[in-house]
């Protein structure tokens, strides 16, 4: 059993709903004055897909979708209600995004304040997550992803961290694996657990409780077509749109901004090829470490996380449709 949630505390339940309250009201803002974008137009382009030949979400030449299939059932729901209501689509899809967000917010502050941590701490760590612009923007604006990966990723943690074996591997490694099925990326969060499981047969079951999510959602596509499943993860985004690639290549940039096209440079295109080599040694440098130092298991997912993030060569925030 998980002990109380110190949140209940009259004063520090109080100031958190404020600092989600304006979480909330800020990216309700920015729903309602934004149309979305390109992500957004995607998504729609995924729901109807995943309705019409949801066998083809790989396959289908006019689509790119380099995510494993856990968030379609979400963007199909989204169509329903858009459809249903006649609400727009882009605003309906962005709605579990900013849930996302302001539940991760929610278990970070708890998790600290179980751990002793400060009411400033805690009500700081759920301000970054809450207030910070990146979010504000991924949420109100994009409806990208992510944040529904990191919502399922913080909770697989606290999972581990604080329910008793096995059920902290079983339930954390489910949570988790929903994780991974919305975005690979956080596989880097397993990784970090492995690392901290203490024996093989607690990696074991670890590995094998996350993985029976994507492995059980992909296993439909890998049997109709493995190649196309393959190609679409090998997806490296669109260079010249922010991180590594603009550094690398500042004009890349006028594509974007002024409609002019400008060919990627040799170390342009060097620097995508290398992205594999990049995060592998990322992931080594990391693992050593995690094996010299024995860090505690959420702080190696943040330094994988913020490593594997920083050699990203495409980050970007825009507004701009299409």
């Amino acid at each position: 059993m998980l002990p109380v949630n110190p949140l209940r505390s009259s004063q520090l339940g109080r100031s958190l709903a404020a600092v989600l309250g304006l979480g909330l009201l800020i990216r309700l803002v920015l729903l309602i004055i934004t149309d979305g974008n390109g992500d957004t137009a995607h998504a729609r382009q995924v729901a109807d897909v995943m309705q019409s030949e949801p066998l083809r979400l790989y396959t289908n030449q006019d689509l790119t979708w380099p995510y494993p299939p856990g968030y379609t059932p979400v963007l199909i729901l989204s169509d329903l209600i858009a459809d249903a209501t006649g609400l727009d689509f882009s605003r309906i899809v962005r709605l579990p995004v900013i849930v996302a967000d302001l539940g991760t917010a929610w278990l970070v502050a708890g998790e600290l304040a179980r751990s002793g941590r400060s009411q400033r701490d805690c009500l700081l760590a759920a301000g970054c997550i809450a207030l910070a612009p990146v979010y504000l923007a991924v949420a109100g604006i994009h409806g990208q992803i992510d944040s529904v990966m990191m919502l399922f990723a913080v909770g697989g943690l606290v999972a581990w961290r604080r329910l008793p074996p096995p059920y902290d591997l079983v339930i954390g490694g489910l949570l988790l694996g929903v994780a991974v099925s919305i975005k690979s990326m956080a596989v880097l969060v397993v990784l970090a657990l492995v690392f901290a499981a203490g024996t093989l047969r607690r990696a074991a079951l670890l590995i094998a409780s996350t993985a029976a999510v994507p492995f059980a959602l992909l296993l439909p596509y890998l049997l109709v077509n493995d190649a196309a499943v393959r190609l679409a993860f090998s997806y490296r985004g669109l260079p010249g749109v922010g991180g590594l690639s603009l550094v690398v290549q500042p004009r890349l940039a006028d594509f974007w901004l002024l409609g002019i096209n400008r060919p990627p440079s040799a170390l342009q295109i060097g620097l995508l090829l290398a992205i594999p080599a990049f995060i592998v040694l990322i992931v080594a440098a990391t693992a050593i470490l995690a094996l010299r130092r024995r860090p505690a298991p959420e702080l190696g997912a943040v330094l994988l996380l913020l490593g594997v993030y920083s050699v990203g060569v495409n980050l970007r925030f825009t507004t701009r449709s299409g």
